[in-house]
């Protein structure tokens, strides 16, 4: 089962949901994520365990890794 976590990479942005990959993240947490013009750092504004029902298929884009806050924000 895909799970699936909500990023936003800027602000004035809109979320844009990821695969999560499995890993455990959380509102507030700091991640890399694999897009098509490639790595990009986002925050995560809801989890997996924060979305109860989706109909969305599989996102193309996943989360790689989570990081420190970059000291740009």
């Amino acid at each position: 089962m895909t799970t699936i976590a909500g990023v936003r990479f800027h602000p004035n942005h809109i979320v844009k949901y990821v695969n999560a990959c499995g890993m455990e993240v959380i509102s507030g947490d700091w991640v890399e994520v694999e897009t098509p013009s490639g790595p990009k750092k986002g925050i995560v504004v809801f989890g997996p365990n924060q979305l109860l029902h989706s109909s969305l298929d599989c996102p193309k884009t996943r989360l790689l890794r989570k990081i420190d806050k970059p000291s740009d924000q």
